[in-house]
């Protein structure tokens, strides 16, 4: 008989990976009110992500949250970088040029 092998990768168990813990931006009252917030906190921050969690004694309140998306943060840092460069390079050319005199 032929001893069959296990895969150990497949066996071990799953780490989960925690990401950046969450920041509480307001408490509210109502779900509707709470959702408002989180639509302005997407539209003026849109490299985070939002959430409204129910909170509070016996879950009466809503709690906004946010915390940075990390493939979200990574394109905006290429992108600026990017701009950052193009503007350099725009810098030395005008500082390269030559300027012609008049000779008549």
């Amino acid at each position: 008989m032929t001893e069959q092998t296990k895969d150990t990768n497949q066996d071990a168990p799953k780490k989960l990976v925690q990401g950046k813990p969450w920041t509480k931006v307001a408490t509210f009252s109502t779900f509707e009110e709470a959702d408002k917030k989180r639509f302005e906190v997407i539209a003026n921050e849109p490299t985070f992500k939002a959430k409204v969690k129910r909170t509070g004694p016996g879950g009466l309140q809503y709690t906004v949250k946010k915390r940075e998306d990390p493939k979200l943060a990574k394109v905006s840092a290429e992108m600026d970088a990017i701009s950052e460069r193009n503007k350099n390079k725009k810098k030395r050319a005008v500082s390269k040029k030559k300027t012609r005199s008049k000779t008549e």
